[in-house]
């Protein structure tokens, strides 16, 4: 985190679920505190840093929440659609964007309110998400879709989707260029 130096870390242990699923806070190699994400398998699997406000977002694929944290205190656990793997933080526009694989949606969440501004339906199984904060855009990876969705998180909509290869399954993007990179698994 650049804003305090915290290293955040997803702890989803299958085994202990009440001692271990959270996340774990380190200070270089000290434990600083380990927040768990509560009391069933909420199974954190994505975090994400607004690199402004220091705010450290995690999504919980088990409980359909996402976890925020501000340095070592949950301050909100905010209900998304099913199963959030992938998030987003778009600092400029307060925005962040949650890909939920089963329901086949991004959540756009509003980081000072702390809630949903609206859920919109994308390709089938989204597993990644590219904030472009210049633009105020989202490209969500549609891993089974074979697409990438954009996302105009300003005005809230769907604005096209774009075939990619077999089993895109990671994003990235050059704010400075405007271009997106996508991985996919299988062919070129």
């Amino acid at each position: 985190n650049p804003v305090n130096g915290y290293i955040y870390v997803a702890t989803s242990w299958r085994g202990d679920v009440e001692n271990n699923n959270g996340v774990t806070v380190l200070d270089g190699t000290r434990v600083v505190s380990h927040l768990p994400t509560g009391n069933t398998p909420h199974y954190p699997e994505a975090i994400a840093i607004n690199p402004v406000t220091g705010r450290v977002y995690i999504a919980n694929s088990g409980s359909n929440l996402v976890t925020v944290i501000s340095h070592t205190t949950i301050l909100n656990q905010i209900p998304v659609d099913d199963t959030p793997v992938a998030l987003a933080v778009d600092p400029i526009h307060g925005l962040i964007y949650v890909a939920n694989r089963t329901s086949h949606t991004v959540s756009i969440l509003d980081e000072e309110s702390g809630s949903v501004l609206r859920s919109i339906p994308v390709g089938d199984t989204p597993v990644a998400v590219y904030a472009d904060a210049l633009a105020g855009w989202a490209y969500v990876v549609n891993r089974v879709g074979d697409s990438i969705s954009v996302v105009d998180g300003l005005a809230l909509t769907l604005t096209q989707t774009i075939p990619v290869g077999q089993n895109p399954l990671a994003i990235a993007g050059d704010p400075s260029s405007g271009l997106v990179y996508v991985v996919n698994q299988v062919g070129n």
